[in-house]
């Protein structure tokens, strides 16, 4: 990747670093106005990013997945029958953590439990902060859409009442998103921050 594609890459809410970094680097936002940051090597802490000119002339720049550790506590909810904490969100001064989720991923059931394991997904949301800065990710209702393809395809193989109330569930969320959606282009506010 070159500087250009790392700066889209932040801005989309991605961290990057070259490839001869120990650290790298992330968007952040100080009273609204967006802060390139650098992550330090070694826990050396944090500083505003300064690229140099080889820097801004590499092609060496990749996406670099934040460790578990760069998030905060896991949330308080399982997935049922585990009591494992697996998701955490990262905190954001804005909204609290609405926006990039770390899912600990599971390798499925296991004498009646769910098994984990050591990887980790991450799911960044579409963002929009209040200077008007747009992160890109993916919107809920996609998510919700993939989520009922997902049930339908696996209950057309295994047919189950449970999966058909859950598809319903799913969908009751789709309805109500489009009337969130319908009311707010009725008060002319979609798009914007307003309540």
């Amino acid at each position: 990747m070159n500087f250009g594609q790392a700066l889209e890459a932040l801005k989309a809410g991605e961290c990057v670093k070259r490839a001869i970094w120990k650290g790298y680097w992330f968007m952040d936002s100080i009273k609204g106005s967006p802060l390139i940051v650098a992550k330090l090597r070694n826990e050396e802490g944090f500083a505003g990013a300064q690229p140099y000119q080889a820097d801004m002339l590499a092609t060496d720049w990749e996406i670099v997945h934040l460790p578990q550790e760069a998030f905060g506590p896991k949330l308080d909810a399982t997935v049922y029958p585990s009591e494992v904490r697996s998701i955490a969100v990262r905190h954001d001064d804005t909204y609290g953590g609405a926006h990039t989720y770390l899912l600990q991923k599971s390798a499925g059931f296991e004498n009646g439990q769910t098994k984990y394991v050591n990887d980790y997904a991450y799911l960044n949301f579409v963002q929009k902060d209040t200077d008007g800065t747009m992160k890109p990710g993916i919107l809920s209702e996609q998510l919700v859409l993939a989520l009922i393809d997902r049930h339908q395809k696996l209950n057309e193989v295994f047919p189950s009442a449970q999966a058909d109330k859950a598809i319903a569930g799913l969908q009751q969320f789709l309805d109500a998103q489009k009337e969130r959606v319908d009311d707010r282009m009725g008060r002319g506010v979609m798009g914007d921050l307003k309540k």
